[in-house]
């Protein structure tokens, strides 16, 4: 019986595959880690998806370096700072009228 090269330490029970097969054992992806978003690229990003004007490369990218906080963060600034806009025009118009 040929020596099998291919166990590792930590699974000496793995069975032995012939050689030159290809083993059923996912391999790491060594894949460098996307930049973080800076505050302007979440920023707009909120602000396009209130409008839904965002193309799909764009978002692609920015979604694998932003991180959930930061985006439910901005969401909600982005979220009131919208209602307190229309808040004041509605006061504005309101006020003009009268």
């Amino acid at each position: 019986m040929a020596p099998c090269y291919h166990r590792s330490l930590n699974s000496p029970a793995a069975p032995c595959l012939a050689p030159g097969s290809v083993s059923a054992e996912p391999q790491p992806e060594s894949r460098s880690p996307a930049p973080e978003a800076s505050f302007l690229q979440i920023v707009f990003a909120v602000w396009s998806s209130f409008f839904g004007v965002r193309k799909r490369r764009d978002h692609d990218a920015i979604a694998r370096s932003i991180k959930p906080q930061h985006l439910i963060a901005a969401g909600l600034v982005g979220a009131l700072l919208f209602v307190l806009t229309l808040v004041v025009v509605v006061r504005i118009v309101i006020a003009s009228a009268a």
